[in-house]
């Protein structure tokens, strides 16, 4: 699953497989348009996640797993702001990945309090998983986490192509936003890009945002728990006699 795999790059992967159900979700029940929203700014903001993962990779000469990683914030500032700009723009709003997620919860509310249920799961758990990957790499402290000098030095073309990504994602969010699509002179009906406009109950928008500061709270008490067991093993085989 990847709101518990160790390797962020297998987490990243099981992510990616699981919104592709939800695109396909999205489309089957009749919402093409956002099942293209879907696509376009998981794609993207995959991208920038694996790219600033590789930059993490590159940088460290610990095992590459949660557990060993750990307070890069300082250390890698670019990897740092990239993976966190693309975590905001998939889940959290006003950004297009928080209306998909809206859109699907909607939808599946459609047949019954058990895909509601079910569809809640699934915003949770991308919430936890996203948000797992942030902490776990960037925040707190891990004193197992070494890092290779010069690490932090990254190419000008790596920065411009991930910057062009994140611009790219937030001229989306801007397209696709209700509040955006609300104003007819700037309506994208005309341009036939995304004519659907998120119209949901209240209480499913305050459950979603719910759910995603939920599985951020969450992950943020995972990620202590995992520094702590990693510190807590460093100390033990410091202290054991040779």
């Amino acid at each position: 699953c990847a709101a518990f795999a160790q390797d962020p790059r297998r987490s990243l992967a099981y992510s990616t497989s699981s919104q592709g159900a939800v695109t396909m979700a999205l489309a089957a029940m009749g919402m093409p348009a956002i099942a293209l929203l879907q696509l376009s700014i998981h794609t993207i903001g995959k991208c920038v996640l694996l790219m600033s993962a590789g930059l993490v990779e590159r940088a460290s000469s610990s095992a590459f797993e949660l557990v060993s990683l750990g307070g890069l914030r300082n250390h890698l500032k670019t990897a740092y702001r990239f993976f966190f700009a693309a975590t905001i723009a998939l889940v959290s709003p006003p950004f297009a990945g928080f209306w998909v997620l809206l859109s699907f919860l909607d939808g599946v509310a459609t047949f019954g309090p058990t895909f509601v249920i079910l569809g809640g799961l699934i915003v949770l758990l991308t919430a936890i998983h996203l948000f797992r990957l942030l902490f776990g790499i960037f925040m707190g402290t891990n004193p197992s986490t070494v890092i290779r000098e010069q690490s932090s030095t990254v190419h000008p073309a790596f920065i411009a192509g991930l910057s062009g990504l994140v611009l790219v994602a937030l001229w989306i969010s801007d397209q696709a936003s209700p509040l955006r699509l609300l104003a007819p002179p700037r309506s994208l009906s005309s341009m036939g890009a995304l004519p659907e406009l998120v119209q949901v109950e209240s209480i499913l928008g305050i459950a979603c945002l719910v759910l995603t500061l939920a599985g951020c709270g969450w992950a943020w008490v995972v990620a202590g728990d995992s520094r702590k067991r990693a510190a807590t093993g460093g100390s033990l085989a410091a202290s054991k006699p040779l």
